[in-house]
Parts: C-alpha cells; structure tokens; sequence
C-alpha cells in the first residue's frame, strides 16, 4: 500500500530531478522559471501529504500565509484530541 509518507518522498525525488535536468539542459547551468515554479508546487503537494498523514493522526495542523490561517484537525481546545 502506498502511504502518504511514501508519496512525500516521491515528490522529493521528483523535484530534486527537475532540478538537475534544469540545470543540465540548455542554456547549462541556469534553471527556468517554470522548472522553479514546478518544484515550488510539488513541494506544496508534499507538505499538504505530510499535514494529511499528521491529521490522520489525530494531531492539529495550521497553515499561516500573511493574513490567513488555516487550522485543521483541532477543535481549538489546544489538546488535539
């Protein structure tokens, strides 16, 4: 069975491949924008594995970004219960 933790480090491989071949394809030594963009987006899909696994435990998780914040899997009581 292939488990969250398992996908997050798929994606970690992925991305430092999109990485490398950025770096290797011409123009050599400089990485794309959209090669960039891509791996910020699976990064984003990795932490969003890892907070699902950390939420399937039991355990409160938030997101902070300027202004915004997003909590899930507490009920605001503070003991993640």
């Amino acid at each position: 069975m292939i488990t969250n933790k398992t996908i997050a480090k798929l994606l970690t491989v992925v991305s430092a491949l999109l990485i490398l071949v950025g770096l290797l394809l011409p123009p050599m030594g400089v990485i794309d924008n959209s090669v960039l963009i891509a791996v910020g987006e699976l990064i984003a899909v990795k932490a969003l594995f890892l907070a699902w696994d950390k939420v399937d435990q039991g355990q409160g998780i938030t997101f902070r970004h300027g202004n915004t914040t997003l909590t899930l899997g507490d009920d605001g009581d503070g003991d993640h219960e």
